[in-house]
């Protein structure tokens, strides 16, 4: 007799002469049929190989594996190509703060196995939605304030001002030391990369892989959690993004890790006005609606910079070693008096909703 597992039962069961579950399920549903005597016999199984991994088999149908195991696979390639440097330099804690715009990772597979909140939007964005503002208003001295707080956690380790719009003053100095941190660490040399860095938070960033991850592990079988273990048993970095998308996944929800996004979104606004890629009101335009997007999607600043420590791990196995700075920082600022977060009330009218 064969067996199958259903995903709407939630395990193994046997099939009848038909091929259909006891409870008449649809055959969608079913995974990894086999005899419930030995190993499968699906004749679909095949020996596959990942880049840079070794073989495994799976189900030629089971895409949710692929889905998995390929965005971890190419997303570690991705950093270590553009951030192995940052690794091997024994960044300071200051330097370590600069961040590497790792490429989105494309997968197989169909569109329509996958959830809503992990598909992009008509237009290219991803949830949640930046919205711009229909018309720009000049934004108030508090609600400036109050975005500006959004990235304040890494111009707080990297000891910059939380009030000024740059981070610091617009000297030739700064604004040479900012565009060699940007191209070395961002690979922003100019306006258009900047923008083409903006896009890519928008339409997806870092959430968009962590999502996937949580996502296959959420539906995936007790087989196929064995066998993404096993994959990922040699490779850290990619154990590292199973670790936090199992520990924070079902936590965050459709919040995702938006809030590692979008305040280093905000901080690329900061550093490309400071060094000429966006005038003011350019920076302040894309400030505004991410701020308010922040303020939409969380309840506090503990929550938010929660959410962005929780990126950054997901981001970096050596970030996740390192988090006792970042927490730290999250600490001082969640108590000190000349903090702005302890200044600035979360619930500061923003104005416009960023979100429909």
């Amino acid at each position: 007799m064969k067996q199958a597992f259903c995903s709407e039962c939630g395990s193994y069961v046997p099939l009848d002469e038909s091929g259909a579950c006891p409870l008449n399920h649809p055959k969608p549903c079913y995974r990894d049929v086999r005899d419930s005597t030995g190993p499968s016999t699906n004749p679909t199984m095949a020996s596959s190989t990942l880049p840079g991994s070794p073989a495994i088999a799976a189900p030629a149908t089971n895409m949710r594996l692929w889905l998995i195991l390929g965005s971890i696979s190419l997303v570690v390639v991705a950093f270590l190509v553009v951030g192995g440097v940052m690794l091997a330099r024994n960044l300071s804690t200051k330097t370590s703060a600069s961040e590497v715009a790792v490429s989105t990772v494309t997968t197989a597979t169909p569109v329509a196995t996958l959830p809503e909140r992990i598909v992009a939007n008509p237009d290219g964005s991803y949830p949640p939605t930046l919205m711009p503002d229909a018309s720009y208003t000049a934004p108030s001295q508090q609600q400036k304030s109050w975005a500006l707080a959004t990235s304040a956690l890494l111009m707080e380790v990297n000891g910059e001002r939380h009030d000024l719009l740059g981070g610091c003053d617009m000297n030739a100095s700064n604004v040479a030391t900012a565009k060699q941190v940007l191209a070395q660490w961002w690979g922003i040399e100019s306006r258009e990369d900047l923008l083409g860095s903006l896009s890519w938070i928008e339409q997806g960033g870092h959430r968009r892989d962590f999502d996937s991850v949580v996502y296959v592990l959420a539906v995936a079988t007790p087989d196929e959690l064995s066998a993404i273990a096993a994959e990922t048993a040699n490779d850290p970095e990619a154990a590292n993004k199973v670790e936090i998308a199992q520990q924070y996944g079902t936590r965050l929800g459709s919040k995702s890790i938006a809030g590692w996004d979008f305040s280093r979104y905000v901080f690329l606004c900061r550093r490309g006005f400071l060094v000429g890629y966006l005038s003011e009101q350019e920076a302040w335009e894309r400030i505004m609606p991410a701020a308010r997007l922040m303020q939409d999607s969380f309840s506090s600043w503990d929550d938010l910079g929660d959410n962005y420590l929780t990126g950054r791990m997901f981001w970096s196995l050596q970030q996740s070693r390192e988090s006792a700075t970042w927490r730290d920082a999250e600490r001082e600022l969640l108590t000190s008096s000349d903090s702005p977060w302890v200044r600035i009330p979360w619930d500061t009218d923003l104005g416009q909703s960023a979100r429909q």
